[in-house]
């Protein structure tokens, strides 16, 4: 729709003929609402790397609270340091956060984009307010998640680095912990979308989902953008199923840098490395895509990544660039992953409950499989795969009773059917 009323305005005014009907202006596009920095004041910009870079001693009370939250990146690290910083990932999610946060204050007309020139203007509690609101109308949730993460940077910048008046910090603490999920625990939501999977249709549709897109890319008469996003999809699917990382560390991965190909009982296979200072909790990740998936990368590589952007572009490493020369926007993978998923295999997904449904089916074909779903999804003890799995595990403890059950109930009626039997030749 917002296409055809941009096309028909644009038909308005270079055609003399064409018709004078006014359909209206653009309809604004609300799916990506971030800004980008220059939208800004450089001041902005500036305040928030300063507040990145802060020096070891200034990072004591966030790092701590990360540690005993668990509701961000917690730094694997005895001190949570990196060489006295923050791990480059963290950094990042931290700036684009605030990108966030100050894009929702003008998107909502709370204040004009040129007033924001600090993180004073940016950091309060009013402001706060305003971004929850937006985002919970926005995602449904009415705590964790992103609302948590906002809530969290907001009462630690005004704690340690604005050093605002003792009632408004006491404000924004309070926030805060109302809105944080439980630390290290699946949230409701997600266990909803991970229950889908008790359908043994969706199992199988989710394991093919990869499959799926491609098919569907490759039906296409011609290399377009439809074509093109079906298969960086299906190749970005088959990622998360082979490897269960994160969708940060998918959408960064570089073809010089995380990239490697190798042979496995004759077959070409693709390794992903993922040094530590790129992954959450700090353990380098190495993971092997299986020869179907390795055959997806290939093809990808061949005929659709060309198409993504422009040929001076496309020297850039990332394996999913995007039109500017970076790498494809996390917003955008999960955006397109959700979509596509729904419409082609009728699934309520997100790229973190594909790392769940593996754990699920690791559980599901053993149940002490605990260790297996550590390794896998790359938790740093056993301990948080329990805590996480904690809502699935009794439901497939009592499935598991429920199959013995029925076991034995069949079990008496196939004795009860040969007692009946000899009874009938005696």
């Amino acid at each position: 729709m917002r296409g055809t009323v941009a096309a028909w305005a644009h038909g308005r005014r270079h055609c003399p003929d064409w018709p004078g009907i006014d359909l209206g202006a653009p309809l604004a596009e609300t799916r990506f609402y971030a800004l980008p920095w220059s939208s800004f004041p450089a001041g902005f910009a500036e305040d928030v790397e300063s507040w990145l870079a802060r020096p070891e001693a200034e990072l004591e009370h966030l790092l701590a609270a990360i540690s005993k939250t668990g509701s961000l990146p917690v730094p694997a690290s005895p001190k949570g340091r990196n060489n006295g910083t923050l791990r480059a990932r963290t950094i990042s999610n931290y700036r684009d956060a605030l990108r966030r946060a100050a894009s929702i204050l003008v998107r909502t007309g709370h204040c004009d984009a040129a007033h924001i020139t600090s993180l004073t203007t940016v950091v309060g509690v009013a402001e706060l307010q305003c971004v929850l609101s937006f985002l919970a109308a926005r995602t449904g949730r009415q705590k964790g998640g992103h609302l948590g993460y906002i809530a969290f940077l907001y009462y630690f910048i005004a704690r340690d680095y604005l050093r605002l008046p003792q009632g408004k910090i006491t404000q924004l603490e309070y926030l805060w912990t109302s809105l944080r999920g439980a630390p290290g625990e699946m949230s409701p939501r997600s266990f909803e979308r991970l229950c889908q999977f008790d359908d043994d249709a969706k199992t199988v549709n989710m394991a093919l989902l990869p499959t799926s897109l491609a098919r569907a890319a490759r039906k296409r008469d011609k290399v377009d953008t439809r074509a093109i996003k079906l298969m960086r999809t299906a190749l970005f699917t088959a990622i998360a199923l082979d490897t269960g990382l994160r969708v940060g560390n998918i959408v960064n991965l570089q073809l010089d840098k995380h990239v490697t190909f190798a042979t496995r009982n004759k077959q070409r296979i693709a390794v992903l490395t993922n040094p530590g200072e790129e992954v959450k909790n700090g353990r380098t990740l190495i993971s092997e895509l299986r020869p179907e998936s390795t055959a997806l990368l290939d093809l990808w590589l061949a005929e659709y990544r060309p198409g993504t952007c422009a040929p001076e572009r496309l020297q850039a490493p990332y394996l999913f660039p995007s039109q500017s020369g970076g790498h494809l926007a996390t917003s955008l993978a999960l955006q397109s992953f959700k979509d596509l998923a729904a419409y082609h295999a009728g699934l309520d997904v997100t790229p973190h409950v594909t790392r769940a449904y593996l754990g699920k089916l690791l559980l599901e074909e053993n149940p002490d499989a605990h260790s297996t779903v550590q390794a896998v999804l790359g938790h740093n003890s056993v301990e948080t795969t329990l805590r996480f799995y904690a809502p699935v595990r009794p439901l497939l403890a009592k499935r598991r009773a429920q199959r013995l059950l029925l076991a034995k109930q069949q079990q008496r009626s196939g004795q009860r059917a040969l007692l009946k039997g000899q009874q009938n030749e005696r």
